[in-house]
Order: C-alpha cells, then sequence, then structure tokens
C-alpha cells in the first residue's frame, strides 16, 4: 500500500507536459518517471526542461500534500540529484534544504536526474 501511495503521490505532481508563461517567455517541463522498471527500490525521474532562466534555479519537491496533515518532505527520499546541459555536461547543483536543490547556470539547463527511493521498506519513520 505504501508503494501504490508513493507511485500516486509521484504520479500527481509530476505528470505530463507543464507548460507555463513566466516573463513573456515559454517554459516546458516534461516529467518521465519509470514505475515499471526500477532498481533497489529506486525509481528513476527524469525531468526535460527548457526555456529555464537564472531566476529560476531552484529546484523544489513537494513538503505537503494538498488533503494530508502531515509534513511529508518528499526531498528525504531522493538519493541522487543531477542536472545537464544540452550537450549532456553535468551542472553543479548543491542541495540547500530537504526538499530543495540549487542549479548553477540554470539557464542552461536541459534536464534533471534523480533517484527516489520508494517508501514500503525505507529506514525513514517520522512522516
Amino acid at each position: 500500500m505504501k508503494k501504490f501511495l508513493l507511485i500516486f503521490s509521484l504520479l500527481y505532481f509530476v505528470s505530463g507536459n507543464v507548460q507555463t508563461i513566466t516573463g513573456g517567455s515559454t517554459v516546458q517541463v516534461i516529467y518521465n518517471v519509470n514505475v515499471t522498471n526500477y532498481q533497489d527500490d529506486l525509481f528513476q525521474v527524469t525531468v526535460d526542461v527548457d526555456g529555464i532562466s537564472n531566476e529560476n534555479d531552484i529546484y523544489n519537491l513537494p513538503a505537503t500534500v494538498p488533503g494530508t496533515y502531515s509534513n511529508l518532505n518528499f526531498g528525504r527520499f531522493v538519493k541522487s540529484f543531477k542536472a545537464y546541459d544540452k550537450d549532456g555536461n553535468e551542472l553543479q547543483t548543491e542541495k540547500i534544504s530537504t526538499n530543495q536543490w540549487q542549479i548553477a547556470n540554470a539557464d542552461k539547463l536541459k534536464m534533471l536526474d534523480y533517484d527516489f527511493e520508494d517508501t514500503f521498506d525505507t529506514e525513514i519513520e517520522e512522516n
């Protein structure tokens, strides 16, 4: 049941193709989560982005979910976090809080890649 809840929550927050208008330019964000082929209790999440500016250099995961009454802090379950430019070169990232990563040269960002641990058998017991 916990695994299903995690998958449902992930899909709720990262499903589909989201477009936002910011400052006159279009930002395109496409989330890909493979929920059928996971290894070592990790799901791989890939985020393809286009049109991000340096002003938007922080990637956030939710701390709470609407309809719940507890802090979930999904960032606790991220086991690796990497950012890449259009040529596949890794951009520098820094974890600045439980749910936030700052990306250097965000205007060059093309893809984020991170592994997300399932909650079925995690050792984290709070929240």
